[in-house]
């Protein structure tokens, strides 16, 4: 016990001695510590002091193993070991001290060896920094990286990062199992040479492509059959979203895929429905329109021949006969146009409203020059859609402008758009009869009328015909309308 006393006193004047030293030992902003061959504090700094929460006569009458936290010691004591046995210049651990209120806490130790003259061990300089903060910022950082990871993998959608080269970072495990794979399979490859993709050259060309474009800062989506488990073919809704940084320069992309095989399953179920019920009413309507030529053939024939021959009595029934045999024929045309806008896989193209509406006028011209309509419209767009099903929804709106009006008065139809965002907004007014508003939401029904044959003829399709235009182009359609002073029909298409 001398000896290490005298050790000890022989200690504290050489800190004194070299000022230096013992000024950068005392002030330094970390915890610093001389500590002899069993563990025993020789001499302490402020700081240190400070982080522990002991004065240094406390600490001087203690060990380092005695505040060292007890799952740490073992592999503090290796390191200590191997220095003195000078395995090691200097060794540097994160471990757990216990403060003086008992509350562990986070160090970073760096542990030299000092030597006597004679080569003999002299004592150990201990550099001692708190890192409690950064081990709980880590910590929390941990728990949100185990949180996302939970959440990244059980997610119904696939999920892929890639840099910005199309090389395959990370990918979720729900894309993993879709595909019956492990990660180590597909990471570091380029994406397209992925188990998913190689379905077929074209479809890794066309994500090749797709990669070059969002990694230019492009949003890309597109529908696409991969490779599920066993190389069963599957359809999903796929995507590349664009990450960026600060500068706005691409710094990732993340790549989505949400399986839609049953909507595409369901879809294709529906394509053949409304094929086979087109052909059922092509047939249907072919063969219902034959006898009802012949009936009007005869009708008309009955009229010519024979009008002189029958009393006003006779007359008035073949007149009726005729005229229900045309509304017949015209009511089986209405239903053979609704069923086919049903089926309607034509390609989308730019449409310009003003042409159509120059066409209209030009069909609708004899008609409202009888009347002595006016049509006014502005600057019309451009717009994107189906040429045909377009044409009847204009068309049979402003054929219902130009019928619905009270005798005598001179019709004054205006047609104007709106951009509002993703839409094209249009509406047709007329200074017609109007619409009791109890039925503005009836007159989009199938075979809807609100008035007799003899008033205004038709067979109660125009406006159904037109809703369903609308909504094949991604819009809404509704009526504003005060009865006895016209209505305003409002409809939206969607821009593509």
């Amino acid at each position: 016990m001398s000896k290490k006393l005298s050790t000890e006193h022989k200690l504290k004047p050489a800190i004194e001695l070299n000022s230096e030293f013992g000024n950068s030992f005392q002030f330094a902003a970390i915890g610093m510590a001389l500590v002899n061959q069993d563990g025993r504090w020789i001499a302490v700094n402020t700081s240190l002091c400070k982080i522990l929460g002991y004065s240094e006569e406390e600490l001087q009458s203690l060990t380092f193993q005695d505040i060292t936290h007890p799952d740490d010691l073992e592999k503090d004591l290796e390191f200590a070991k191997q220095l003195i046995n000078r395995e090691i210049d200097s060794y540097q651990i994160e471990k757990r001290y216990i403060k003086k209120s008992d509350q562990p806490i986070w160090i970073n130790l760096t542990g030299t060896a000092i030597w006597n003259e004679d080569g003999s061990f002299r004592y150990f300089i201990a550099q001692i920094q708190d890192i409690s903060l950064r081990k709980e910022a880590l910590e929390r950082l941990a728990d949100r990286e185990r949180l996302f990871r939970s959440i990244f993998n059980s997610t119904f959608q696939f999920i892929g990062f890639l840099d910005k080269d199309g090389v395959l970072q990370e990918a979720n495990q729900t894309a993993l199992d879709f595909a019956g794979i492990k990660l180590e399979d597909v990471a570091g490859k380029y994406f397209w040479d992925c188990y998913w993709w190689q379905i077929s050259k074209e479809t890794q060309e066309k994500l090749k492509y797709s990669v070059e474009r969002a990694a230019k800062g492009e949003f890309v989506a597109y529908e696409v059959e991969v490779w599920g488990r066993n190389q069963v073919p599957s359809t999903i809704v796929f995507n590349l979203k664009p990450v960026f940084n600060a500068e706005n320069n691409v710094l990732a992309l993340i790549a989505e895929g949400r399986l839609i095989q049953d909507i595409v399953e369901t879809r294709n179920e529906l394509i053949q429905k409304n094929q086979e019920l087109e052909q059922f009413t092509s047939i249907a309507s072919h063969d219902l329109r034959e006898p009802l030529r012949m009936m009007k053939s005869f009708g008309e024939l009955l009229q010519r021949n024979y009008s002189q021959k029958l009393d006003e009595k006779g007359i008035k029934y073949i007149n009726m006969m005729v005229g229900a045999t045309r509304r017949m024929g015209n009511l089986i045309e209405d239903l053979l146009r609704y069923s086919r806008l049903g089926n309607d896989l034509t390609p989308l193209e730019e449409v310009s409203v003003a042409d159509l509406l120059s066409e209209i006028k030009g069909l609708y011209g004899e008609l409202i020059d009888e009347k002595n309509a006016t049509l006014r419209y502005g600057n019309l767009p451009v717009i994107q859609g189906r040429r045909l099903p377009l044409q009847l929804l204009f068309q049979n709106l402003i054929g219902n402008a130009l019928k619905y009006q009270a005798p005598g008065n001179l019709p004054l139809i205006s047609i104007e758009v709106e951009d509002v965002g993703s839409f094209w907004k249009f509406s047709i007014a007329d200074n017609g009869i109007g619409i009791d508003k109890k039925y503005l939401e009836d007159v989009f029904s199938l075979f809807k009328r609100l008035h007799t044959n003899q008033e205004y003829p038709g067979t109660g399709l125009g406006l159904s015909l037109c809703k369903k235009i609308v909504y094949q182009h991604g819009g809404e359609i509704w009526i504003e309308s005060e009865f006895g002073k016209g209505s305003t029909v409002y409809f939206t298409i969607k821009k593509q």
